[in-house]
């Protein structure tokens, strides 16, 4: 076999691209370092806001446990009332009136209890 040499291909000449203007990257940057700022402001805004919900939520559950422990007090004082009232065998009116007021369930109460 003999080594033939192939003909040089013609090569199309390069086209020329427009070369883009030097503003342009400079400008890319500067409104990327924005959007990085923008965003970087948002988070921390974003934190801030949750740091204080986390702290408002923080002291709600408080107040649940206060209240919670306010009810219980209060409901055991009635619970006294009701057992000295039935514990003693003399019939009152002001034992009468003290047993219907325990017993008496509120307005808004059975709106409750019909809704389970």
């Amino acid at each position: 076999m003999s080594m033939q040499r192939m003909p040089k291909a013609k090569l199309l000449p390069k086209k020329k691209r427009a070369k883009p203007a030097k503003c342009v990257p400079l400008l890319s940057t500067c409104i990327d370092s924005q959007r990085r700022k923008q965003l970087i402001n948002l988070i921390a805004s974003l934190e801030s806001e949750m740091t204080d919900q986390l702290k408002n939520h923080k002291i709600f559950l408080e107040d649940i446990a206060k209240i919670e422990k306010e009810r219980n007090l209060y409901y055991g004082i009635l619970r006294q009332i009701e057992e000295i009232c039935t514990s003693t065998l003399e019939e009152t009116p002001a034992k009468k009136e003290i047993m219907d007021i325990l017993a008496e369930e509120p307005e808004d109460f059975k709106c409750v209890a019909q809704k389970k």
